[in-house]
């Protein structure tokens, strides 16, 4: 995904977008499982805990601040600007900005912990 060159003719969809949630169906994540308490349960997992180091846990958030980065979402881009359907077009941009809310949250705690 964060490599793929989205265009007409290559075109993004939700179901691309590797979404920082647990589902409940291995490999199937819908527009209504992007909330902010699933997006805390992804990152405070026992699982991402218990095979990563803090450290590890760190470069994960931050990764996911470039993946999930505004301006790489904006309507011009072709992240989303190559998604056909407004329906699907607006299913990527609300469930962005959760994540993206969700994550600065997450950083200001990981923040204010290490203080």
């Amino acid at each position: 995904f964060d490599s793929t060159v989205f265009s007409s003719k290559n075109p993004n969809s939700f179901s691309l977008v590797p979404w920082p949630v647990i589902s409940r169906v291995e490999g199937t994540v819908s527009p209504g499982d992007i909330t902010p308490e699933n997006v805390r349960r992804f990152f405070d997992s026992t699982a991402l805990r218990r095979f990563k180091t803090e450290r590890e846990i760190d470069m994960i958030l931050k990764n996911t601040v470039r993946r999930f980065h505004p301006d790489r979402f904006s309507p011009n881009r072709p992240v989303v600007g190559s998604i056909c359907d407004l329906e699907a077009r607006r299913a990527v941009t609300e469930a962005v900005e959760v994540v993206i809310k969700t994550r600065v949250r997450l950083m200001c705690v990981v923040v204010t912990e290490a203080l």
